[in-house]
């Protein structure tokens, strides 16, 4: 039980924090009768899954971080030969608002924006099912799936709170937090359309849907080379007792893909500090370096698994590599670049951190005929403080300031206010108090609903 208690810190950091102080309230909000309903769009993780045929949840309670051990295999999209009807095993419910531990401990997660949400006069709803008095919602998606998916699934449930409310056309805020910048931001430009209907203009934003106001909330629009580290070294929950996401069982879900760095093209450094010409979306780089699924150790655990019904041969592993990857480039591409038939009128508004140390650039490096990859905060590059200053941009830790600003000419034009530095980490940002009060101040200002 101690154990546990120590690990809450380390669950919270992972899924969002909490915050214990009473949620702010703006009067000038909460006078506002007729609200513009709120979506808030979580990040990556922040949606409970469960299996389709049996109901049962497999992500988002606090078990879900210590058992099954299962090397994260349960959450794996299969790649491999396993029938295709495996990819649609899981489903979002909800989005995560609180995780509890031995049904006693509990951490807030994204409790705090509903509670936020609810002291300034807006009413919670359900997207999956909306009503007309219903003004804030939380969005759930699989994320694990490409971005795209996630945004043809908001769009849907959009355009149903607006035959909910009776509206030709839904005027709507939203807060996007995380990798839901990505949602959002596809959403507005190209609704559900695919990258290649995208790129070669044939996409427009959606019809009946408009974005009031569109708040970035700690995004990484550029991509964020933490990821990679993820990816390569998997992600732990709970110390010591708890659930390991390895990189093999990550390397299946195309989400993440499209979190990888597009903000530099010399991302990598050799140990004098020169750059190296290593492309991360070339799936070759990835498996002469070892990377993720190709690193020994996670070779290994396959095997020892059996699970190769699940990650296939080194073959089809490249074949996955090689469509993932092209898929975010492209995705990116789209992203930073204007869209056809952008609508005027929305606002952007950006709340994000600089205050932390944050991966810019990596080091490699051959060490016993293997390649080794060093990222900022690595005791081993720390003490070369020179290449490690090199490594290193001012960010939130999971993106820099330059990725966070990678918004497309049209993007940049509807910025309505200065960017909002608030000091934390990626993670707890969205947990500030000054986050909160800030995120007030934007939906209660110029453009706001008056009362009737």
């Amino acid at each position: 039980m101690p154990v546990l208690i120590a690990c809450l810190v380390i669950v919270a950091s992972v899924l969002a924090g909490c915050s214990a102080a009473p949620p702010p309230v703006l009067v000038a909000l909460q006078q506002v009768e007729r609200k513009t309903p709120v979506v808030y769009v979580p990040g990556s993780t922040g949606s409970k899954l469960r299996e389709r045929a049996t109901g049962e949840l497999v992500w988002g309670e606090g078990r879900n971080v210590i058992v099954p051990h299962d090397d994260a295999y349960g959450l794996a999209r299969p790649i491999g030969p396993a029938p295709s009807s495996a990819e649609s095993r899981l489903e979002p419910t909800e989005a995560i608002r609180e995780i509890r531990l031995a049904g006693i401990f509990g951490q807030k997660v994204y409790g705090p924006i509903v509670e936020l949400l609810e002291a300034n006069g807006y009413r919670l709803g359900d997207l999956g099912d909306p009503a007309a008095a219903d003004t804030a919602f939380l969005f759930a998606y699989d994320w694990r799936l490409d971005h795209r998916i996630a945004a043809q699934r908001l769009l849907v449930q959009l355009e149903a709170l607006r035959r909910a409310r009776g509206e030709d056309r839904l005027e709507v805020d939203l807060i996007c937090q995380s990798n839901g910048g990505y949602i959002c931001r596809y959403l507005l430009k190209y609704g559900g359309a695919t990258p290649e209907e995208a790129k070669g203009g044939a996409a427009r934003p959606p019809e009946e849907i408009a974005a009031r106001k569109v708040i970035l909330l700690g995004n990484s629009n550029g991509g964020s080379l933490r990821m990679l580290r993820e990816m390569h070294r998997g992600r732990g929950y709970v110390a010591l007792v708890g659930r390991k996401m390895r990189p093999e069982a990550m390397f299946t879900m195309p989400a993440l893909f499209q979190d990888l760095p597009v903000v530099r093209p010399d991302l990598f450094l050799d140990e004098a500090g020169k750059p190296l010409a290593v492309d991360i979306f070339d799936a070759d780089a990835w498996l002469r370096h070892g990377w993720s699924i190709f690193a020994p150790e996670a070779r290994r655990r396959i095997a020892r698994r059996g699970a190769e019904d699940i990650f296939g041969d080194e073959e089809r592993q490249m074949e996955h590599l090689r469509q993932v990857l092209d898929y975010a480039r492209r995705f990116h591409q789209v992203l930073a670049s204007d869209a056809a038939g952008w609508r005027d009128g929305v606002g952007y508004y950006m709340i994000q951190s600089r205050s932390e140390d944050t991966p810019d650039r990596a080091v490699l490096r051959q060490r016993d005929g293997r390649w080794e990859i060093l990222f900022t905060g690595d005791k081993k590059l720390r003490r070369l403080k020179e290449l490690h200053e090199m490594a290193t941009a001012e960010g939130d830790e999971h993106g820099t300031v330059a990725s966070q600003n990678r918004l497309s000419p049209q993007e940049e034009a509807a910025l309505a206010a200065p960017t909002t530095y608030i000091d934390d980490n990626h993670f707890d940002l969205i947990l500030r108090p000054e986050t909160h009060r800030r995120l007030l101040e934007i939906l209660a200002g110029p453009g706001a609903r008056k009362t009737p």
